[in-house]
């Protein structure tokens, strides 16, 4: 119960933290699409800077989400047990 909580709990942060890190969907898909696209490829294009920006937008979203959520978690397993 707590772990399901805590998936909910980060799944429901990583939708918020959606709206602050990005400004549309189009903005998102950019960012993914530099994260897919190799460096050395960006580096080619002169994009290089664009592309490291992307690639830690979408990390710290993703890393905001996970940490929060393990947080939950710990602090619900503290409290409930």
């Amino acid at each position: 119960m707590i772990l399901g909580i805590a998936i909910a709990s980060g799944f429901l942060i990583l939708v918020l933290n959606y709206w602050l890190m990005f400004n549309d969907f189009d903005d998102f898909c950019e960012c993914m699409s530099y994260a897919i696209k190799p460096d050395i490829y960006s580096w080619y294009k002169g994009e290089l800077s664009d592309d490291w920006w992307a690639e830690w937008r979408i990390y710290i979203w993703i890393m905001v989400s996970v940490a929060l959520g393990y947080g939950i978690h710990v602090v619900l397993s503290q409290f409930l047990t």
